[in-house]
Formats: structure tokens, C-alpha cells, sequence
């Protein structure tokens, strides 16, 4: 079975992250940058590919505030709507787009 790091590589992965990237416009949700950008699994669910995931489940982060989200004090995982309560994001948005 292929490693977390190699399903990155992957082209299904490569076309999610995009759709991701385009439907954030390209910036991170938290602080607009636009380098460096990461998309971030909100949480992830059992038997999915990374790929597989909802669009409320993904948010482009830059570099910084990815680690910064990686680094806070509490750790463990939030749910989607405590995820963007803590960034301060309407989050509204995504949903409706799904």
C-alpha cells in the first residue's frame, strides 16, 4: 500500500488540490497569501482517499499558517465548523457550493 506522502503525488490528488486552490481563489483562507500554499485535511475519514474527501473537508492554508494550525497549543482535530470558527471564516460559502 502506497505511503500517505506518495498519494500526494498522485494525479487524482493533484486535480483535487486545484478544484481546492480555485474554489479558495488561489490565497490561504486564513491570511490571503498567495505563495507557498497547502491544502489542508480539515479531518479525514476512514477507507477515503485523500482525493475522495468533501470540499468542506479541504482549505488551502499558506505554509505558515499550516503550521501554525499544526503547532496550536490543543492539537487533536476539530470539526468543520469549529475549523473555521477558530480561523474566523464563514465557511457558509463552501457548503452551498457542494
Amino acid at each position: 500500500m502506497a505511503s500517505y506522502a506518495e498519494l500526494l503525488t498522485r494525479t487524482e490528488w493533484k486535480a483535487r488540490r486545484e478544484q481546492i486552490l480555485e474554489l479558495d481563489g488561489y490565497k490561504c483562507v486564513r491570511c490571503n497569501n498567495r505563495e507557498d500554499l497547502h491544502v489542508h485535511h480539515i479531518r479525514y475519514e476512514r477507507g477515503r482517499m485523500p482525493w475522495e474527501h468533501k470540499d468542506h473537508d479541504l482549505v488551502t492554508l499558506c505554509e505558515q499558517c499550516h503550521t501554525v494550525w499544526h503547532n496550536r497549543k490543543n492539537g487533536g482535530y476539530l470539526d468543520v465548523e469549529e475549523f473555521f470558527r477558530t480561523l474566523d471564516i464563514d465557511h457558509r460559502a463552501r457548503l452551498r457550493h457542494e
